[in-house]
């Protein structure tokens, strides 16, 4: 089973379509989104590493696994029609070499070992395999209390790790500016409800977002390196 856009619930719609985000959180995420979908369009059979909810899941055509520990999360994820596993991101069910793409959102500060979860992501990844990476920018995170975040990362802490890792960091980006980090702030409020704060806030991520991002997205390729 595939889904339109226009056939997925209206809280999916909002975070995965840019005409239909209003706010600048689901804004954010369908940005977030549109980099992956790009990224991996050339792919033909894709890992979703901690698929969550599926806001990526529902992205592609073509073939895609959603793993997540959350069985929560799963039982919704379930109703986009794809391929869903309770795994582990630090092991991985999965033979060598068995995926083109990997979509890794939003996962990698909720593990135990980055390190460990990466390499196992790369084992899974054919050579030249691409990954899209994504995670909370730590210089902006510091301004708040996240919840369930083991670890979080600085745009050149996370470059370094992926290399690390076997892989060659073909772009490094991110998607909108701060909308205020902390869930009871007015201002945020102002740009959840507020219709002309939250268009002044997207003309203003045009100027600004190439230099100060909510989150870093690493788009990277499987090196043929042997990680050290």
């Amino acid at each position: 089973m595939e889904l339109e856009v226009e056939e997925l619930p209206s809280w999916m719609q909002v975070q995965v379509d840019l005409t239909k985000a209003n706010s600048g959180k689901r804004f954010s995420f369908a940005l977030k989104g549109e980099f992956t979908k790009s990224f991996l369009a050339d792919c033909s059979h894709i890992l979703n590493v901690g698929c969550g909810f599926g806001r990526e899941l529902v992205l592609f055509k073509v073939p895609v696994v959603g793993v997540d520990l959350d069985t929560s999360v799963l039982s919704v994820a379930k109703r986009f029609g794809k391929d869903l596993l309770v795994a582990d991101a630090h092991n991985l069910p999965f033979r060598d070499g068995m995926f083109d793409g990997v979509a890794m959102a939003e996962t990698i500060e909720h593990v135990k070992s980055p390190l460990k979860a990466l390499l196992e992501v790369r084992r899974v990844l054919e050579s030249g395999g691409k990954l899209a990476l994504q995670t909370p920018n730590r210089r902006i995170t510091c301004l708040q209390k996240t919840e369930g975040h083991l670890q979080e990362f600085t745009k050149h802490e996370l470059s370094r790790l992926v290399k690390d890792c076997g892989f060659y960091v073909l772009r490094r980006t991110g998607s909108t500016i701060p909308f205020i980090p902390a869930s009871q702030h007015k201002v945020l409020l102002l740009l959840d409800h507020n219709h002309l704060v939250f268009r002044l806030w997207k003309q203003l991520n045009r100027t600004l977002s190439t230099r100060l991002t909510w989150d870093t997205i690493l788009l990277c390729r499987k090196t043929s390196d042997v990680p050290s």
